[in-house]
């Protein structure tokens, strides 16, 4: 776990530092939003939570739907 919250801040100490210097705000900012969920979701990986495929959440999805739908 470690490693990969290493690789993760090494991939962010790469890429963000010419993004600040050459003001591209937005930039920083998409980048930031990507690398964050990129990097919980790694940290959630190596941790062993289980976490739902996106299959699993479409069914749950559809299945809740229906009921609202039907009131069963």
């Amino acid at each position: 776990m470690i490693g990969t919250a290493f690789v993760m801040l090494l991939i962010l100490g790469i890429q963000a530092p010419p993004l600040v210097v050459y003001r591209k705000w937005w930039d920083l900012a998409v980048f930031l939003g990507f690398w964050s969920g990129a990097a919980a979701y790694a940290l959630l990986v190596v941790a062993g939570v289980n976490i739902p495929t996106a299959t699993e959440v479409i069914i749950t999805m559809i299945n809740l739907g229906r009921e609202l739908v039907t009131g069963n």
